[in-house]
């Protein structure tokens, strides 16, 4: 674009001969010069898949703004301690490129079309950071992106930790704080049941509303355990409870689980662990139960019996079609029964399991006398794959992907 500019000459002296003396004219040379490249723009802040940082792009080379490759993440954004959490921490992946990693209490959500506000964008400062080439003089200006979701957000884990059944005169809790995947913050919490019966007299509609102004304070509470009463259920009937969970990328997960409500005192089994573990091939695991007697607190009855028996049950979940079967060689009965030697406890050792596979543990307690009175309880193995790790004699050992 063309430019003009005004030069102008003033003469002052003591001597007042000369002061204020009329200037001739003055021929001035100019020569301007300009930026090879403009200063980078910031084009892109992404949550990382995982939720726990961001990706930062800029739209050319940079000069780092002359930081090192890990800085302090206040040299270069506002906001770092809200937005990011104590402790966050910025490092350069190239001159154009910065990862950022939350420290705990980060506060910058995903970008919202409808609900957009401040706490939605990443803000750089102005007159930091320059672009990447020799005797470049132009800064950026301070600006600010947009923090957008990941292409793959992680969406959380969620089992409801149960026992199947509860006997006629036992409470119980639905236990979900096994849940992962809340991307370095809380998960919230959302509770339900279903029912295929219908409420056909009033002390059983009475009792349906109940249970649900009970699954409604906890869904205000945001709660991860749900606690009932013994007389919360109705006897000879089937529930499907159900907790949902969301992280705050806005990915949600639902589980459910099936309890029966029995019309007699039973006993009372439940794993310890969660609904679902995952492991490696090389771990060794103990899959322990939690075992009571029947409570006979609410009704005149006596217990004739006291001795529990217990029967084991192994599966492996056939892929192709979804269903759980035979787990044999590796957990046939035999072989079961031998982990299971000490009945309140299954103790695997290390490549008892093959990797790739998830089994499916069932345990029913019993009277030993009849079994005809019993409770089930389930849970889940999932064994994943793990790393190789390959060691030279006298280097040093290295994680190979």
């Amino acid at each position: 674009a063309s430019r003009s500019a005004l030069v102008q000459h003033a003469v002052t002296s003591e001597d007042r001969f000369f002061d204020g003396i009329k200037v001739s004219d003055v021929d001035v040379s100019v020569q301007f010069s300009a930026d090879a490249v403009p200063p980078p723009k910031l084009t892109l802040a992404r949550f990382l898949d995982g939720g726990n940082g961001l990706d930062v792009l800029f739209d050319s080379p940079t000069n780092k703004a002359g930081l090192d490759w890990d800085f302090d993440c206040a040299e270069l954004f506002d906001w770092t301690d809200y937005q990011f959490g104590e402790d966050s921490t910025c490092a350069w992946v190239n001159s154009s490129a910065i990862v950022i990693y939350f420290g705990a209490g980060a506060q910058l959500v995903p970008f919202d079309y409808v609900n957009a506000t401040t706490e939605n964008a990443l803000y750089m400062k102005g007159d930091v950071i320059y672009a990447g080439v020799a005797n470049a003089t132009l800064s950026a200006v301070a600006q600010y992106a947009e923090a957008v979701k990941p292409l793959n957000p992680v969406a959380p884990v969620i089992s409801i930790t149960a026992p199947e059944q509860s006997g006629i005169c036992d409470g119980l809790t639905l236990d979900a704080r096994g849940a992962t995947g809340g991307g370095s913050r809380d998960l919230t919490y959302g509770w339900g049941f279903q029912k295929s019966w219908d409420a056909e007299t009033e002390a059983e509609f009475a009792s349906v509303v109940a249970l649900g102004t009970i699954f409604a304070a906890a869904d205000t509470a945001g709660a991860v355990l749900v606690d009932l009463a013994y007389d919360d259920l109705l006897a000879g009937r089937r529930y499907v409870f159900l907790v949902a969970a969301k992280n705050f990328l806005g990915e949600t997960t639902t589980a459910y689980h099936r309890l029966d409500k029995l019309a007699a005192p039973s006993p009372k089994v439940q794993f310890q662990n969660a609904a679902t573990t995952t492991m490696v091939r090389s771990d060794r695991k103990s899959l322990k139960l939690d075992v009571a007697l029947p409570s006979l607190a609410c009704i005149d009855s006596n217990m004739s019996a006291s001795a529990l028996g217990y029967v084991w049950r192994a599966a492996r979940l056939d892929v192709a079609t979804g269903l759980y079967g035979d787990a044999s060689p590796e957990l046939d009965q035999a072989t079961l029964d031998a982990y299971t030697e000490n009945s309140v406890a299954a103790r695997l050792p290390a490549d008892a399991l093959r990797a790739g596979c998830t089994y499916q543990f069932t345990v029913t307690v019993g009277f030993a006398d009849s079994m005809g009175t019993n409770s089930s309880a389930t849970t889940y193995l999932a064994v994943g794959s793990q790393d190789l790790v390959a060691s030279i004699a006298g280097g040093v050992e290295q994680s190979v992907a």
